[in-house]
């Protein structure tokens, strides 16, 4: 096993010209932990949760070490000033689990001699793979004030651009809800429970049942225009139906109504 921090051998071994070790650095217990930045969503009415992926966290390496020989001491005073730099350092190992890691911040490292053996030092360390932090987000036009004469016939212009970019951001968001819901009352202004209720775009069509507080709700449906019929079955709900658009096609985001 292969392991460098910043140029220093952790796992190698020097011999003399008589087989005799002189040096010898080893790791062990060695973990990589790879995990996924999962951001839980709960929206209001649903159940269960939605999850948005945001990519892999950082790895994470932490393993045993020895060092021993003549010029040990020196080697652990030198990742020791490594940690205390805080700064990001080079990281080369043949473990197939970390082998797209390059950069590492040591966050953890505890050494200790070796009761009864000369220049020989344990250690334990942990490592945190670095990366460049990303692009800053897009910010709304008008973040930044203009100022002098020309301040006051920007700041109009500005504000105009900012809450257009506001609505934008704000649509988008809205669409991708994707829901047709609403509430199917009786003659009495009471919720009728299990009315069924057909729902039909291009791709087909969908049914769906009142609940016991007469309400319907239909989810993870693709964008485009919708037509709900209410009740078919029922000659009280004859002909009564009602057209909405959902997700990027305009008009209503969250589709259904009363009926």
């Amino acid at each position: 096993m292969k392991i460098e921090l910043d140029g220093i051998l952790l796992s190698d071994t020097r011999s003399d010209s008589s087989g005799g070790i002189i040096e010898g650095r080893r790791v062990a217990n060695v973990s990589v932990v790879d995990e996924r930045n999962l951001v839980r969503h709960d929206v209001p009415g649903m159940q269960g949760s939605a999850f948005q992926d945001l990519g892999r966290t950082a790895v994470r390496i932490a393993f045993d070490g020895m060092i021993m020989g003549a010029g040990s001491k020196s080697v652990v005073e030198q990742i020791r000033s490594k940690f205390k730099a805080g700064k990001p350092v080079p990281f080369l190992s043949d473990l197939s689990s970390a082998s797209d890691v390059s950069m590492v911040v040591i966050e953890a490292f505890v050494a200790s001699e070796a009761a009864g053996a000369k220049d020989r030092y344990d250690y334990y360390i942990e490592l945190k793979e670095h990366r460049e932090p990303p692009a800053a987000s897009a910010a709304p036009p008008g973040s930044t004030a203009a100022t002098g004469k020309e301040g006051a016939e920007e700041g109009e212009k500005e504000e105009e651009e900012a809450r257009a970019w506001a609505e934008g951001e704000a649509d988008r968001s809205i669409g991708g809800v994707n829901v047709v819901t609403g509430k199917v009352l009786g003659a009495d202004g009471r919720p009728v429970e299990g009315v069924r209720l057909t729902i039909r775009c291009s791709d087909g069509e969908h049914s769906v049942e009142t609940d016991g507080n007469g309400v319907y709700r239909l989810e993870n449906l693709p964008p485009g225009e919708y037509t709900v019929l209410v009740g078919e079955e029922r000659e009280e709900y004859a002909g009564i139906e009602k057209k909405l658009c959902i997700g990027e096609g305009g008009g209503e985001k969250e589709g259904g109504g009363q009926a």
